[in-house]
């Protein structure tokens, strides 16, 4: 089924382009990729699907870690996530880490949204994965931005959920005519 988002044949032939410069089947773009705001992002929880596709393997080596000070209150709260990956030059296997960190989304204003309040692991670990992605395989994206971070950039709240796969759905997000 084509989800309701997708609802001019314009949307529907943006995001199965789109999966195909992404190598995706069309069935999977029209699954993962959405158009927000007039932009075609792709979902969040697709991501290490896309590395893997690509040669690399991530893990978290840091998952919502709390650093302290020396009287044992937190200074800082992270996720760090690490990419592995085999050199195509040297054939060497590369591994390289990424981390970002509580007080960053704070300045940057993104904590003070509902799905940050509610899901702040899951923000953060998908901020994480998604900087990483863009900084250190930039071949993935292809300038693409995911759907956390076109809601975050929009400055507007969004009823975003976790499923118990891990899989971020956005509700209540308002498909007018001028996406």
């Amino acid at each position: 089924a084509i989800p309701g988002s997708l609802d001019t044949p314009q949307k529907l032939m943006t995001v199965v382009q789109t999966g195909k410069e992404l190598g995706m089947p069309p069935m999977v773009a029209i699954n993962n990729i959405n158009v927000i705001k007039g932009r075609t992002v792709i979902n969040s929880s697709i991501l290490g699907a896309l590395l893997k596709k690509h040669g690399y393997e991530y893990h978290y080596t840091k998952d919502f870690d709390q650093e302290l000070d020396n009287e044992g209150n937190v200074k800082k709260i992270v996720t760090e996530v690490e990419l592995e990956w085999v050199s195509k030059l040297s054939g060497r296997v590369k591994t390289t880490k990424f981390s970002v960190s509580w007080q960053e989304m704070e300045v940057a204003g993104y904590t003070s949204k509902d799905n940050w309040k509610k899901y702040p692991k899951n923000m953060l670990r998908s901020r994480c994965l998604s900087y990483a992605v863009r900084a250190l395989a930039p071949e993935i994206l292809l300038g693409i931005y995911t759907d956390m971070e076109i809601l975050d950039a929009n400055n507007e709240d969004y009823k975003v959920n976790f499923t118990e796969d891990g899989n971020i759905v956005i509700e209540d997000v308002d498909y007018s005519e001028n996406n």
